[in-house]
C-alpha cells in the first residue's frame, strides 16, 4: 500500500540520519516510524487547514492550492510547463530566469 512504502521511505531516511550522527557523535539513535504519522506527512496543509480556518479542500487537478507560482501552465504552443517557485529564494530565480 501508499502508507507502507511512505513509512518505508521514513523509515530508510530515519535511519541513514542514524548513521549519520553515530558517525559525528558515536552515539547510537533510536529510529520510530509510525505508519498513519508518515500518511499524515502526505497531507500537507490539509489538517492544519481544516483544524485552523475550518477549510475542506476540494479536489484540484494538478494544481497546488495556496503555493503560487507552482502548477501545469499551458504555452501558446499548446504545450504545457511545469513551474515550481514555491521558495524564496526559488522564486527569485524563477522571475530572473522571465527577465522580471
Amino acid at each position: 500500500s501508499l502508507g507502507d512504502t511512505i513509512a518505508g521511505l521514513h523509515a530508510a531516511l530515519g535511519i541513514l540520519l542514524a548513521l549519520f550522527e553515530r558517525q559525528n557523535s558515536a552515539r547510537g539513535q533510536v529510529v520510530d516510524i509510525a505508519l498513519y504519522e508518515s500518511v499524515f506527512n502526505l497531507l500537507e496543509g490539509v489538517i492544519p487547514e481544516f483544524d485552523g480556518a475550518g477549510v475542506i479542500r476540494e479536489p484540484a487537478g494538478s494544481t497546488v492550492t495556496g503555493i503560487v507560482p507552482t502548477n501545469t501552465y499551458r504555452c501558446a504552443d499548446r504545450k504545457f510547463v511545469v513551474i515550481g517557485g514555491n521558495g524564496d529564494s526559488i522564486f527569485k530565480r524563477l522571475m530572473a530566469a522571465a527577465g522580471r
